[in-house]
């Protein structure tokens, strides 16, 4: 489910907790930042480049232009996921005639394991390829300055104090290293 369609369930106390990279805007809320992750392309290890990868200080991973990114087909969440709207952005921005869409998905990791199949490069935060345990894929970044997103507990102000929520969010602390 969507963030969209979670948070209202959360404020009617329907759920006890969401985990989400989404962006919060909601007062009511109480979030609580798991992990900071960098949104990068991840591509097939040892998939050719076209462009020598850059170090950048300010980015945590090899950093790409665009030129090189639109070489290879890209697997796409789905049109309202901040992942496809950021990518769809930044090829508007780079003045991209078309968009190198090969397919869409749903998932994270159903886009890591197309990833993983050759079938394409694809957009998302570093932190959830870093907690696939998928090996052979190789995070790069790109853009003009990292684009950090947090991941996020969110649970409602008079819960948030159960030892049950306390410990998985704990967990999800642990987890996310």
């Amino acid at each position: 489910m969507r963030q969209k369609k979670l948070v209202p369930l959360l404020q009617k106390n329907e759920l006890d907790c969401v985990i989400t990279a989404g962006i919060n805007s909601n007062q009511d809320i109480q979030e609580r930042i798991i992990r900071t992750g960098e949104t990068v392309i991840v591509a097939p290890a040892g998939d050719p480049l076209f462009t020598k990868p850059v170090e950048k200080p300010e980015f945590h991973h090899p950093w790409l232009p665009f030129s090189e990114i639109h070489r290879h087909e890209i697997i796409a969440s789905r049109r309202d996921d901040y992942f496809r709207k950021f990518l769809d952005n930044y090829l508007v921005n780079e003045k991209s005639e078309d968009q190198p869409f090969s397919i869409d998905v749903t998932s994270t990791h159903t886009m890591l394991m197309g990833v993983l199949n050759g079938l394409g490069w694809a957009m998302t935060l570093d932190t959830f390829v870093k907690n696939s345990d998928l090996q052979g894929l190789k995070m790069y970044s790109l853009g003009e300055k990292p684009n950090n997103i947090n991941l996020k507990f969110l649970t409602m102000d008079n819960i948030n104090k159960s030892p049950e929520l306390t410990m998985l969010n704990k967990i999800c602390m642990e987890e996310f290293k």
